[in-house]
C-alpha cells in the first residue's frame, strides 16, 4: 500500500511511502471529501481555514453508508477519497502555508486477502460502543484494481478518462470469497461469532462445535448476523 501526501496548491509530493498490511480495513462511512466540498465550494479551496483541523469528529448516522452498499464500491471509495489535513508548516516547494492532500493506493495484493468491515463504532461523547447494522453486499467474486506505478497519482476514478498508457499501469485482479467470520448481535459487548467457509462447492457453517451445510442466501437472510472478517483468494 502506498500513502501519498502532496500540496493542494502546487501538487508537490512531500511524502510517498510504502506501508505493509495484513488485513485491509474498510470503513462503513461515506467519503469525507464530499463533506469538505460543501464547506469550500464557494470559497478558496486552498484556504487552510476552510478545512476542518481533524477528521476524527464524532461519527453520526448521516456519515454511514446506505444499506446494501456493495463491497467493491466501499473499497473503491476508500482508495479514492482524499484526506485534507491543515499543515502547520509551509510547503517546501511553493513556500505557502497550505493544505496537504493524503491518498492511499493499492500496489500489490497477495494470493489471499483479509478484509475487515469496521462494523463497530465508539462514541467519545457517550463513551459507548455500538454496531452499524447496515448490511453490506458481499459478492462471491470481487474485482480489485491495483497500480504498478510508484509515482503516478491515478486512482479508480481516473480509469474512465485515462489514456492507454495510464491504463496500462493498472491491473485488475479477481478474487473469490472463501470464508467469513460473522457477528450476530446488536453491539460489540454482546452477541455470538460464527464462521462460514467454502469447502469444494459447498458452504459450511461452523457454530461452536456444530458444522452444517448452508448457503450464502441463508446466511444473509439472518437479520442480526453481520459479515465482519472476509477471506478472499485469487482465482
Amino acid at each position: 500500500m502506498l500513502r501519498h501526501t502532496s500540496c493542494v496548491e502546487c501538487q508537490h509530493v512531500s511524502s510517498s511511502r510504502q506501508e505493509q498490511f495484513i488485513c485491509l480495513y474498510v470503513p462503513l462511512t461515506k467519503p469525507k471529501e464530499l463533506l469538505y466540498q460543501d464547506q469550500v465550494s464557494n470559497e478558496n479551496p486552498n484556504n487552510v481555514n476552510n478545512i476542518p483541523e481533524s477528521n476524527d469528529s464524532e461519527l453520526v448516522d448521516e456519515d454511514i453508508i446506505e444499506p446494501g452498499t456493495d463491497l467493491s464500491s466501499l473499497i473503491q471509495t476508500h482508495f479514492t477519497q482524499i484526506e485534507h489535513v491543515a499543515s502547520s508548516t509551509k510547503c517546501e516547494s511553493c513556500g505557502k502555508l497550505t493544505v496537504q492532500a493524503r491518498t492511499l493506493k493499492l500496489q500489490q495484493l497477495s494470493s489471499h486477502v483479509l478484509i475487515c468491515l469496521n462494523v463497530f463504532r465508539y462514541s467519545r461523547v457517550n463513551q459507548t460502543c455500538s454496531k452499524i447494522m447496515h448490511r453490506v453486499h458481499v459478492p462471491e467474486r470481487l474485482s480489485v484494481t491495483v497500480s504498478s506505478s510508484n509515482t503516478e497519482t491515478y486512482s479508480y476514478n481516473d480509469m474512465s478518462t485515462a489514456n492507454d498508457s495510464a491504463k496500462s499501469k493498472f491491473t485488475s485482479r479477481t478474487y473469490s470469497l472463501q470464508a467469513m467470520i460473522l457477528h450476530s448481535g446488536l453491539s460489540v459487548s454482546c452477541g455470538h461469532y460464527t464462521c462460514v467457509a467454502k469447502v469444494g462447492m459447498q458452504w459450511i457453517l461452523f457454530d461452536d462445535d456444530n458444522a452444517d451445510y448452508t448457503t450464502l442466501e441463508d446466511i444473509y437472510s439472518q437479520p442480526l448476523s453481520t459479515p465482519y472478517l472476509l477471506l478472499y483468494s485469487r482465482t
